[in-house]
């Protein structure tokens, strides 16, 4: 994989409809999907391991990046904000910030690609 993969990936849902998995699903919001391109193109610390992207029944969408025993999850809640989750047992931290702090989101890739070295 590589960025624009991932990008055409992100944009690939922009073709699902209401009710996409079967429960009642919310259309992935364009804004949503337009600020994770962004992301992706203004941060270049991506992969590999390349995040697992994933669509979330709300109307975000969701990066995951999950190893033997930690994890990182980085959620597009709305077009301007990220919730974060990662682990690595026994801590385990979340928190919400701008989508503009990218100096955050290489922080915690940054942070993930360590625990896969055993920094």
């Amino acid at each position: 994989m590589n960025k624009q993969q991932l990008i055409d990936k992100i944009r690939q849902f922009l073709e699902l409809q209401p009710g996409w998995d079967s429960y009642g699903a919310l259309a992935i919001d364009p804004a949503i999907i337009e600020a994770a391109v962004k992301l992706v193109e203004a941060v270049d610390v991506w992969g590999p391991p390349w995040p697992t992207v994933v669509p979330c029944s709300g109307g975000q969408l969701q990066f995951e990046w999950d190893g033997q025993e930690q994890g990182l999850e980085l959620e597009l809640e709305t077009a301007a904000t990220i919730h974060y989750l990662k682990w690595d047992p026994p801590i385990e931290e979340e928190e919400i910030f701008s989508i503009d702090d990218t100096k955050r989101v290489v922080e915690l890739i940054e942070w993930y690609f360590g625990t896969l070295k055993g920094d």
